[in-house]
């Protein structure tokens, strides 16, 4: 970790308690393996990434294909709800099936009951 603070290493590979109580002003990119526990924690993860004005960040999430695999999908008869191979939070489920014409900022204000906050384009860039 000190080797990134100080700038001599440019990538960092860490589970989420190396970074605990460090502000990194200057993180380009923070890619996330596997679906996290909540909406909550991505977007706290993710929040890592531009904390600089001076840089266009990005933040990646890479889920494993099991969140949109169904289980029964051949049985499964109209109206009858859809069961994923794996589970994931609805907020979560939610922001990552958001239609691509619709906003995740839209989706994240709704999550955490905020008043809809985006007052131009929304920001997500794929």
């Amino acid at each position: 970790m000190s080797q990134f603070l100080k700038g001599d290493i440019d990538i960092l590979l860490a589970t989420e308690a190396a970074g605990m109580g460090c502000d990194i002003p200057d993180v380009a990119k923070v890619v996330q393996f596997k679906a996290p526990n909540s909406l909550s924690t991505w977007l706290q993860r993710a929040g890592r990434a531009g904390r600089s004005a001076s840089i266009q960040a990005r933040a990646v999430l890479l889920i494993q294909p099991s969140v949109f695999q169904e289980v029964g999908r051949s049985a499964r008869k109209d109206g009858e709800a859809i069961v994923y191979k794996k589970t994931i939070e609805p907020g979560l489920r939610t922001w990552v099936e958001v239609p691509i014409e619709d906003c995740r900022r839209d989706v994240a204000d709704e999550y955490f009951d905020n008043p809809p906050a985006r007052k131009r384009m929304c920001c997500i860039v794929l």
